[in-house]
């Protein structure tokens, strides 16, 4: 009877390898296709011209100046990115380090560069010794989307953005992997954020034994919680995870070859051969494309998915940033308000979100998604910005 079990179980381990092998092949080549798709139809669009170019640049920077006039005016406290209520009254200040961060990114990808140190000098107020607030106005401890905020921001390199991350990491060593003073599940550690963390400091030129173990030991969990998030904030947080990755390895690609889960290895290059390139390469391909299935018109998520498929030429550029303009969601001369639509933060939001859901313009929006998007998409149109031509369609993905 031993001898039966043995070889069925044998037999199911093999049947099962097999079929995941199998399974991975075909993803491989989905993938191929769909990134190669993208690449023709990026590079069969007209470029914009110079002039095209510019507009779309000026018209983008002069809604911009408008939004940062008035969020400067009401919509920052301790120079902070908050949303009011009408009558001014705050809401969601321990929200505020996320959406200062991306605020923060969004002037630098335009070019605001004294606006950009202000509201890197704000957010650096709010840590002390490396324990970072949602906002210096907020009691609650810090939580895991914070930090993914604070590491999106800490991508650009601000002036003395090292320090405070090593000053994070010694943080996260002392306490046995907490950031914060919450609970496990508001202020541990995830093997994703240590992976982001690790990424972002090695390209800032944190020595590996200045590391936590637990950090040098964090890999990617983005790509298997996809399978049962839907459209909304966690697939936001899942999005910035991979804009991390995608922004800290843009000039230093040899960081993404040596940032691995531990479940890739051998893998990967067993798979390579079937047109996406490693399992690494993959996995970014797949969560983008993950994400634009989630949620097909989210704009972020579509530029993601161009980005990590090397399609994000200036023409897709300009299409993507056309349609952000055009959208009647953000207000040329004033800020968003909740009779524009419901959501705070657009691309954080379900689709339905996006819609008007109230008659009464009792709120308003800081309109922070706008400069993020925009600041992304006015880097990504110009000549040399995120794309490449040396990006080849593989034949073997057809």
């Amino acid at each position: 009877m031993r001898p039966f079990l043995s070889t069925l179980l044998t037999g199911l381990i093999l049947f099962g390898s097999i079929a995941a092998y199998s399974q991975l092949v075909a993803n491989a080549r989905w993938l191929g296709r769909a990134r190669d798709s993208y690449l023709l139809w990026s590079r069969m669009i007209p470029p914009p011209s110079v002039e095209e170019r510019a507009e779309l640049a000026d018209r983008a920077m002069k809604r911009t100046k408008t939004y940062e006039r008035l969020i400067g005016s009401s919509h920052l406290i301790d120079g902070m990115l908050v949303n009011l209520n009408r009558d001014g009254t705050p809401r969601d200040t321990c929200d505020s380090l996320l959406f200062s961060a991306l605020r923060y990114v969004g002037l630098v990808k335009l070019g605001l560069e004294a606006e950009a140190r202000e509201a890197w000098r704000a957010i650096e107020l709010s840590q002390a010794n490396g324990m970072w607030m949602r906002h210096p106005r907020c009691p609650k401890s810090t939580s895991r989307d914070m930090m993914v905020g604070l590491l999106v921001a800490m991508s650009q390199k601000p002036e003395g953005h090292a320090e405070h991350l090593r000053m994070l990491l010694a943080l996260i060593g002392t306490n046995d992997g907490y950031f914060g003073t919450g609970p496990r599940y508001l202020s541990y550690l995830t093997p994703n954020i240590a992976k982001l963390l690790r990424v972002v400091a090695s390209g800032s030129g944190v020595p590996q034994e200045e590391l936590p173990l637990l950090v040098r030991e964090g890999y990617s969990t983005v790509e298997l919680s996809l399978e049962w998030i839907t459209p909304g904030y966690e697939a936001h947080l899942a999005a910035l995870s991979a804009w991390v990755e995608l922004e800290a390895t843009h000039d230093n690609p040899e960081l993404a070859k040596a940032e691995r889960a531990p479940w890739l290895g051998w893998i990967g290059e067993a798979t390579s051969w079937a047109g996406a390139g490693d399992l690494e390469k993959q996995r970014l391909l797949w969560t983008t494309a993950k994400l634009v299935e989630i949620d097909p018109k989210n704009l972020f998520h579509r530029y993601l998915w161009l980005r990590a498929a090397g399609a994000l030429s200036p023409q897709a550029a300009a299409q993507l940033l056309t349609e952000l303009l055009e959208m009647p969601q953000f207000p040329e001369e004033r800020l968003p308000l909740n009779c524009d639509r419901s959501a705070d933060w657009l691309w954080q939001r379900a689709p339905r979100e996006s819609l008007v859901s109230s008659i009464h313009c009792n709120r308003v929006y800081s309109g922070g998604d706008f400069l993020w998007m925009a600041g992304l998409l006015v880097e990504a149109l110009q000549p040399h910005g995120l794309y490449t031509e040396s990006v080849k369609i593989d034949s073997h993905s057809r």
